[in-house]
């Protein structure tokens, strides 16, 4: 370094391009991924989706931060090449509720149900965007604390779509 000039350092730093993507018209306002390297939990950047930014070549992991999440392990960014995470738009679910309940939704996957929200159990009508699939909603009327009294009700969420639930 010499002071007074203007001191340039080279750098080996080969980089590549990560592009998210989601086609058509979104209900997201802002939607970001967490960018991490892989096998980390350091975040390197939040990316908005239909973005494109350069990254150091290597291995990352992409948390999509939608109802539900969605996870993109061991994406490799490979110098002077974009890469391209494309995802589906969500449907909206609008979810009416008669009395107060206490509940939550589920998405099945792979056979086996994973938890995907909580319900706030006393507002009468609520909207949620959520990514394409099945559901299952698991209520029961609040104040019951017996599982005797649990209901089900199963839907299903596609792109671009709105879905109406009753309960």
């Amino acid at each position: 370094m010499v002071a007074g000039r203007h001191n340039v350092i080279a750098l080996n730093t080969p980089q590549g391009s990560l592009f998210l993507k989601m086609g058509g018209v979104t209900r997201y306002p802002r939607l970001q991924a967490i960018v991490r390297q892989s096998n980390t939990l350091q975040t390197v950047n939040a990316q908005e989706f239909n973005t494109v930014e350069k990254y150091i070549t290597g291995t990352y992991d992409l948390e999509v931060l939608t109802v539900p999440r969605l996870y993109f392990k061991g994406i490799t960014m490979k110098q002077n090449q974009t890469t391209t995470i494309e995802i589906p738009n969500p449907g909206l679910v609008q979810l009416s509720l008669s009395k107060d309940i206490s509940g939550a939704i589920f998405q099945k996957v792979e056979g086996r149900m994973e938890w995907v929200m909580d319900i706030p159990g006393n507002v009468p009508k609520q909207l949620f965007n959520m990514q394409p699939g099945d559901y299952t909603i698991i209520y029961r009327m609040a104040g019951e604390t017996r599982t005797l009294y649990s209901k089900n009700k199963t839907f299903k969420v596609n792109s671009g779509t709105t879905t109406q639930v009753s309960l």
